[in-house]
C-alpha cells in the first residue's frame, strides 16, 4: 500500500483516503467516519479531491454508515458516472442491510456494483472498468 493522496480540507475531517496497490492496477478505499450520516456533501468532496492521474477505480466503504442524508445518491451517481467515463469503476462494500434496503426500495441496487467486503471489490479489479459486476446484498 501507498500513501494516500492528500485530501481536501473539506474531506480531511471527514473521511479516510488509503491508495491501495492491486499490481496491475491502484484502487482509491474512500471510507466514512463512525457515527456520521453519509450525506451528498462528503461525497462531492471524494470526488473534488481526486487529483488527476489519481486511481480510477474508487472502493467506497460504507461499512461505518448507518444512515444516508442529503443528496447523497444523486451524487454516488455523478461520482460513477465520473469515474466510468475514465474507464474507471466505482465499488461499494460493507454495506449495512438498512443502506442496502434503502437501494434495493429505490432500484440503486441495479446501478452500482455492490460487494460483501473490501476483499471482494477488490477481486478480479483490473485496468478496465468491470461492468455488470456481481451485484447483491451484503452477506
Amino acid at each position: 500500500m501507498s500513501a494516500p493522496p492528500p485530501p481536501s480540507p473539506d474531506t480531511a475531517s471527514s473521511l479516510s483516503l488509503e491508495t491501495i496497490d492491486l499490481g496491475e492496477v491502484t484502487a482509491l478505499l474512500v471510507s466514512f467516519p463512525a457515527g456520521q450520516p453519509a450525506n451528498g456533501q462528503r461525497l462531492a468532496a471524494v470526488a473534488a479531491a481526486l487529483p488527476n492521474g489519481a486511481p480510477s477505480h474508487v472502493v467506497l466503504n460504507l461499512a461505518a454508515v448507518e444512515q444516508v442524508a442529503g443528496p447523497f445518491f444523486g451524487e454516488l451517481l455523478k461520482l460513477m458516472k465520473q469515474l466510468r467515463s475514465s474507464g474507471g469503476s466505482l465499488r461499494l462494500c460493507e454495506l449495512r442491510q438498512p443502506i442496502y434496503d434503502v437501494m434495493r426500495v429505490t432500484r440503486m441496487e441495479r446501478l452500482f456494483d455492490v460487494y460483501p467486503s473490501r476483499e471482494a471489490a477488490y477481486s478480479n479489479l483490473t485496468s478496465a472498468a468491470v461492468p455488470n459486476a456481481p451485484r447483491g446484498p451484503p452477506l
